[in-house]
């Protein structure tokens, strides 16, 4: 049985891999014109495989979005 776990562990090590997406950091002024301190820039870790997932659904709907403009241009011209 430990056997088994050593073999997932080394299998699944590829997918512990993340891809790390920077956020810029927000910066604001206040009404004198002063600007607060810059915060750390947040990070958000993602597997590969969630990162391909997402990517993967806003290509899907970036497509439906696209055909749905197709077909009401089409119409629109008829």
């Amino acid at each position: 049985m430990d056997s088994d776990n050593n073999n997932n562990q080394n299998n699944s090590s590829s997918s512990n891999e993340c891809i790390v997406l920077t956020l810029s950091p927000v910066r604001s002024t206040s009404s004198t014109g002063a600007e607060t301190p810059t915060l750390t820039t947040p990070k958000i870790r993602l597997s590969k495989v969630e990162y391909t997932q997402r990517k993967s659904e806003r290509d899907a709907k970036k497509a439906e979005e696209e055909a749905i403009r197709a077909e009401k241009k089409r119409i629109q011209e008829e």
